[in-house]
């Protein structure tokens, strides 16, 4: 009971109350205009040709355009409130631009590296602006338990700066344990800040925060949530970043709320992962905290100003990254598809949610029928039933693609990880959806010839003893309602 009161007494509850008011206020405003003037009418209609060609003229996703034509043209007026606050919009990202006096050139490849790897390492560099290094070391994490058990032990070793920056940030055991934690090292003068996305970490609120702010801890949010949303309301801060001392890192799909670790039973056993890494790499996840920590403060701190150490003894290249829906690359994605694309012997995946585009969709089904084995996992007991509905719906295309789907029998994967051929791969925070890939800010690590990468490939072979594979045989298992309801939702899957 007290929790779903502080769900409804919560400022993001008024806020959606005071956006569906707005929305109500102005469809029947315009409807009750639009019966009494055939002026106003003729305006609508103008409108959803105006709209609609701008779509068309921008050069999206086909998905992208179809679902908001759709959206725009039957539910008018609304529609066009709903096109402009959710829509995908460039911003200006001058707060979010990497710190290029510490990037430095891309060093040429002297043969050591395989050409394809070289070129994916280049697409990253160029989109994202991040260098990649190979003096560092990778741990992977394959449940949120072990990783819990480094995460603390790392933070109980900072001596000059803890950076948080997360998507959730649940009051639990989780919580409870990282915040004492980070209060007895504020104590010690250690520079503690975190950064959370306002929509999802309802427990911050201003006493939270000027509590923390009181016992030396800074807190702010990412991207406000209030009653009059902008353009960029949809745009969330999806990344899972944490920085101790510019020595250690960590990234991954885990946040900070108890299911997460298994201390509290959602939707079964909740399978994820994360990854740390040692060495040079913490210099871009630092860089990429201080440019979101810049964004949401406007205080700027010079890279330069903190010693990072040289690095470990690991054979191989870890290249950290960001996403940001503030430009036109979809880093994420194409950091996939260079990996699915040349994979040769082959491709395994783990994600929540399994929405791909056009392109994606593409990659996978090409790999495939070039004798690449493609294999992904996603979860059986879903966390949001529509969305899990929108990806069953991709199955059957997969599948006679030569795609091999499992799902993951004991509870709910919300790991986002791929690796190929032994040889590369990705552990971050992009699902295979469209919200992912078009609209939030993510980030993640690439890898060659890591450690991490072996770990990666056995944990995949290991949670497949655990998973049912989808099969054309018993895909008509699933009931015909939930096929019927996922395909009709796929038309909006761009929009979710």
């Amino acid at each position: 009971m007290k929790k779903l009161f502080r769900l409804i007494s919560s400022r993001l509850t008024f806020a959606l109350f005071f956006i569906a008011l707005e929305l109500v206020f102005v469809f029947v405003l315009v409807n009750k205009l639009s019966e009494c003037s055939s002026y106003v009418r003729l305006f609508m209609n103008l409108l959803n040709l105006v709209l609609i060609i701008s779509l068309f003229n921008k050069n999206e996703n086909p998905m992208f355009t179809l679902s908001w034509s759709i959206l725009i043209v039957t539910f008018a007026p609304v529609g066009w409130i709903f096109y402009l606050i959710l829509k995908k919009r460039r911003r200006n990202a001058s707060g979010l631009v990497s710190f290029s006096e510490q990037r430095g050139e891309p060093p040429e490849n002297d043969g050591r590296i395989p050409e394809k790897i070289f070129s994916h390492l280049l697409y990253i560099y160029n989109a994202s602006g991040s260098m990649f290094y190979n003096n560092s070391e990778t741990k992977y994490y394959p449940c949120g338990e072990i990783f819990y058990e480094d995460f603390i032990s790392e933070l109980k070793k900072a001596e000059k700066f803890i950076f948080l920056e997360y998507f959730i940030i649940s009051k639990g055991k989780m919580w409870d344990e990282i915040s004492e934690l980070l209060l007895l090292k504020a104590s010690d003068g250690v520079d503690i800040r975190i950064i959370y996305d306002d929509m999802c970490c309802l427990m911050f609120d201003k006493k939270l925060r000027n509590e923390l702010k009181n016992n030396g801890i800074k807190a702010v949010p990412f991207n406000t949530i209030h009653p009059f949303p902008d353009v960029f309301f949809n745009c969330r801060d999806h990344r899972k970043i944490a920085v101790i001392d510019g020595k250690t890192a960590f990234t991954g799909g885990i946040n900070i709320a108890d299911e997460y670790i298994n201390k509290k039973e959602r939707f079964g056993y909740w399978k994820d992962s994360a990854l740390m890494v040692t060495g040079s790499p913490a210099l871009s996840m630092t860089e990429s905290f201080l440019n979101m920590w810049k964004y949401c403060t406007g205080e700027a701190d010079r890279v330069s100003d903190i010693v990072f150490p040289d690095g470990c003894t690991e054979n191989g290249i870890v290249h950290p990254f960001d996403d940001t829906p503030g430009d036109s690359e979809r880093t994420a994605e194409m950091s996939y598809m260079k990996i699915i694309n040349s994979s040769v012997r082959y491709v395994y995946i783990t994600t929540p949610y399994l929405i791909p585009d056009s392109d994606m969709m593409t990659a996978l089904k090409l790999a495939a029928s070039s004798g690449v084995d493609v294999r992904i996992i996603t979860p059986h007991i879903p966390d949001k039933k529509y969305i899990f509905a929108v990806t069953r719906s991709n199955y059957r295309t997969l599948i006679e693609g030569g795609v091999r789907i499992y799902e993951y029998l004991p509870g709910f994967i919300h790991s986002k990880t791929i690796v190929s051929d032994d040889i590369c791969g990705i552990v971050g925070t992009a699902n295979f959806d469209y919200r992912s890939f078009y609209m939030l800010f993510e980030n993640g690590v690439y890898m060659y010839n890591t450690h991490a990468l072996t770990q990666m490939k056995n944990d995949f072979e290991k949670t497949l003893d655990s998973c049912v594979e989808i099969t054309r045989e018993n895909y008509g298992e699933i009931s015909l309602f939930y096929r019927f309801f996922g395909t009709i939702l796929k038309i909006f899957s761009p929009l979710m």
